[in-house]
């Protein structure tokens, strides 16, 4: 009697397992919500259009709602660390000048692996969700904003300037250390 309501049970199982959702999945978006994704992004907050400095948006796209989330923070990652290893460059190379080229791209170096460490430890500040198609089937469009403590960023590239010069005995470089340091605060602000 038992195999029979398990046998029975296991069809069953089988048969709404293997039915394809696709139509349903495609008719939802396609129909009513393909006009709330059109208008998703005009309502969207007004972080969303315009980011402050030290903030980056990212976006992701999936059809798992965690993987767009995942996909969006990193893209916002890597656009914050991109934009402050941006200005630390142009800083870096404005202060070089010609004579300590080689020296700059050193300094850049070191400060892209602290500023990446800096960027990793944030969190997402808001997210923001759009349905979007995403490969035919119904997904999601996802919007991740990050900022950055510019002050913490800040003091971990002075730690690190103070790093390099406790291990140099040279003191044109400490110099150029010390040009750069008393420079970031207005390179941010």
């Amino acid at each position: 009697m038992n195999y029979k309501y398990i046998t029975i049970f296991t069809i069953l199982f089988l048969i709404a397992c293997s039915s394809n959702s696709n139509g349903v999945s495609t008719k939802l978006v396609q129909a009513g919500s393909q006009d709330n994704a059109e208008n998703c992004l005009s309502d969207a907050p007004k972080w969303f259009s315009d980011p402050k400095s030290g903030e980056a948006i990212g976006v992701g796209e999936s059809r798992d709602l965690a993987f767009s989330r995942t996909k969006a923070e990193t893209d916002a990652s890597i656009k914050l660390g991109a934009q402050i290893n941006r200005k630390v460059n142009n800083l870096i190379n404005s202060v070089a000048g010609e004579n300590n080229a080689g020296i700059a791209k050193q300094i850049s170096q070191g400060t892209e692996i602290v500023v990446s460490t800096t960027v990793q430890g944030m969190g997402v500040d808001k997210y923001y969700l759009c349905p979007k198609m995403v490969g035919g089937t119904e997904g999601y469009q996802s919007f991740a904003l990050m900022s950055v403590d510019i002050e913490e960023a800040i003091e971990r590239l002075r730690e690190e300037f103070n790093r390099r010069k406790q291990a140099s005995n040279n003191t044109d470089l400490n110099n150029f250390l010390d040009d750069i340091s008393d420079q970031l605060d207005t390179t941010f602000n």
